[in-house]
């Protein structure tokens, strides 16, 4: 892991242990793997092996200038070996303008899969702290019936892009018990959020995941 995005990650989560003091009193750890760890704050890194800051990026921590957008972008990953990319998902949970997709487990259940939802913000939605990013992440679980606790999140650093990582169990229309690794990273007026879902292939999913994350692109320039 790049040591830029350790210490771009420290900064922020001095930042943000105020913010969440009173709801977690665990220590902040740096891990990869928190599916089951409920109350739990942890930090989640996930980078990829570039050594140089991505275009827009700011060392001192002040907000970027972005170009203005006016439609959901597409964000560039790279579909891991196993998995088939299955098109447009509806995907109309917030209320935002959106564009999503879905990779599919091959010879798995709709059960397997990740999905990439790329939303354009409205100007009226501030989410330029954690504790405001974590309010969007929040309303969406309140749209989703999740079961997990209110207090399992955590800071997310993904390709230098931070954001809001959340483990949730959740259900599907056929009332099918679902695990969901949420990430939820903001570039600008754009959130792009990956879910990672399994009902039995777990490690599949997991390292599948992994690979989307840390190839994941914002392109806004």
């Amino acid at each position: 892991m790049r040591h830029k995005s350790i210490a771009a990650l420290a900064a922020a989560t001095l930042l943000l242990s105020g913010a969440c003091a009173a709801e977690s009193s665990s220590a902040v750890v740096e891990t990869d793997d928190v599916d089951a760890r409920e109350g739990g704050f942890d930090v989640i890194v996930i980078d990829n092996d570039d050594d140089e800051p991505e275009d827009g990026d700011d060392e001192t921590g002040e907000e970027a200038d972005f170009p203005e957008i006016t439609a959901p972008i597409d964000p560039v990953i790279d579909v891991p070996g196993g998995f088939s990319q299955i098109g447009e998902e509806n995907r109309d949970i917030l209320g935002f303008e959106y564009t999503a997709t879905a990779l599919q487990l091959d010879g798995a259940s709709s059960g397997e899969r990740i999905y990439i939802t790329s939303y354009l913000l409205p100007d009226q939605v501030a989410a330029s702290s954690y504790p405001e990013r974590l309010n969007i992440v929040r309303e969406y679980d309140d749209l989703t019936n999740t079961e997990s606790a209110d207090h399992n999140h955590s800071l997310a650093l993904t390709n230098g892009e931070q954001g809001v990582f959340r483990f949730i169990q959740t259900r599907d229309s056929r009332n099918q018990h679902l695990q969901q690794r949420n990430t939820f990273v903001f570039k600008g007026p754009v959130m792009v959020q990956v879910t990672c879902q399994w009902q039995e292939e777990r490690a599949a999913i997991h390292d599948a995941c992994h690979d989307v994350q840390k190839s994941l692109e914002i392109p806004l320039q």
